[in-house]
C-alpha cells in the first residue's frame, strides 16, 4: 500500500483516476520499520526524480569567467589588515594592562 501523499505530487481529487486495485507500478523504498516489517513505498519521489532540472550553482555566472581570481588578489590585503589588526590590539593590551 501506497500513501496517498505519496503517489504524485500535488492534489489527488480521486485516486481511483490514477490507479486501480492490481496495477503494477514502480516504487521507491523510503523507509523499513523492522519492528513492524512495514515499508514505506512512494511514487511520488521516482516521478520528481525524472522532473528534476540541473542545479545552476548559484556563485557563478556563465558569462564571467573570473574563478577565485578576485579572491587571490585580494588576500594580500586582507592579511595585512588582519595582522595590523591584532598588532593594535597586542599594543593597546601592553599599554592598558588592566583592561
Amino acid at each position: 500500500m501506497i500513501h496517498i501523499s505519496e503517489i504524485k505530487t500535488g492534489y489527488i481529487e480521486n485516486i481511483h483516476d490514477l490507479l486501480a486495485i492490481g496495477d503494477s507500478v514502480q516504487v521507491q523504498v523510503l523507509d523499513f520499520d523492522e519492528y513492524t516489517k512495514k515499508a514505506s513505498l512512494s511514487m511520488r519521489t521516482l516521478e520528481e526524480e525524472k522532473h528534476r532540472l540541473p542545479k545552476r550553482h548559484r556563485f557563478s555566472n556563465d558569462r564571467h569567467k573570473f574563478g577565485f581570481a578576485p579572491l587571490a588578489k585580494s588576500i594580500p590585503t586582507w592579511t595585512e589588515e588582519a595582522l595590523q589588526f591584532l598588532s593594535n590590539q597586542k599594543d593597546e593590551k601592553e599599554n592598558h594592562p588592566e583592561c
